[in-house]
């Protein structure tokens, strides 16, 4: 999970600061690189590890925690669009809003991630 947890901060950080079409795309394929592993790898440590009793309720949240995350991502880029008044419109240090919404992929939001 570290391993994902490195792929996606490091997929967050070059997709906001890309300086090309190239270099975008490149970054986005390390994201659903580290995105693949963490798909796979988070159910499978729940599988093993959880008590049987309560492996499927952990499962759900899981997933549940997922469309949670989207959900939330979609509230703050629809947020800060309209903070800059578009997306392609600046918002702070000279950046336009887009790259906004992928820098602020790289704050932690569990202490898992570390």
């Amino acid at each position: 999970m570290q391993v994902a947890a490195v792929f996606l901060v490091a997929a967050a950080l070059g997709s906001g600061l890309a300086t090309a079409v190239w270099d975008l795309v490149v970054w986005r394929l390390v994201g659903g690189i580290g995105v693949g592993v963490a798909s796979v790898i988070a159910p499978t440590y729940i599988a093993e590890v959880a008590p049987a009793r309560i492996r499927g309720r952990l499962g759900s949240m899981q997933q549940l925690a997922i469309v949670l995350g989207i959900f939330a991502a979609l509230l703050s880029d629809a947020w800060l669009a309209g903070a800059a008044g578009g997306a392609a419109s600046v918002l702070w240090l000279g950046l336009p809003a887009w790259r906004w919404m992928f820098l602020a992929a790289t704050t932690p939001r569990s202490s898992t991630c570390w």
